[in-house]
């Protein structure tokens, strides 16, 4: 995969992706933090529907006989992360 940023630096969910696959402790949280993220240039609803879709993602693994196992938590992302790895 080829990540190609049009900015002098990575920024919104270029920061944020990093391959990972998120699961969400409390969605509205999640939500705010995402948007925060894309610096509010993505419309609020558009991040709802990434939130909430994207909340079946360990299920969705689950039924194809994945695993999701738990990494670091990325703090420096999100102040509201857990220990395990959900992000907010």
């Amino acid at each position: 995969m080829l990540i190609v940023e049009k900015n002098p630096e990575g920024g919104g969910d270029t920061r944020y992706s990093a391959g990972s696959i998120r699961t969400y402790t409390d969605v509205a949280k999640a939500i705010d933090f995402i948007e925060a993220v894309c610096e509010r240039t993505t419309e609020r609803s558009v991040v709802e529907v990434f939130v909430n879709e994207s909340g079946g993602n360990a299920e969705w693994v689950a039924s194809l006989g994945g695993e999701i196992v738990a990494g670091p938590p990325t703090a420096a992302l999100s102040p509201t992360c857990s220990s395990s790895c959900r992000i907010c």
